[in-house]
């Protein structure tokens, strides 16, 4: 968990929340802003300034979905910066 950065994370409910949201926009990235220590499996581990690609909505409310050195999971969205 982090534990220097001023915002809170919110543990997901975890069942289905990786499966994607059919979106006809094209693929977003995101740029990290804060370390995040993954909770659960089924989240992404990353430090401040990392780029996550093929990212889109969750299906649990505060969190996105995305791909991070070529593992596919869930991402604080109060963590993250959308690239142009």
């Amino acid at each position: 968990m982090c534990s220097d950065c001023p915002v809170q994370r919110i543990s997901p409910m975890y069942s289905s929340l990786i499966n994607p949201v059919v979106s006809l926009q094209p693929s977003r990235r995101v740029k990290t802003l804060y370390a995040c220590t993954p909770d659960h499996e089924s989240e992404l581990s990353f430090q401040p300034g990392q780029i996550i690609t093929n990212v889109y909505e969750s299906k649990e409310e505060g969190w996105l979905v995305g791909t991070l050195n070529g593992k596919t999971g869930l991402i604080p969205s109060n963590y993250v910066e959308p690239l142009p």
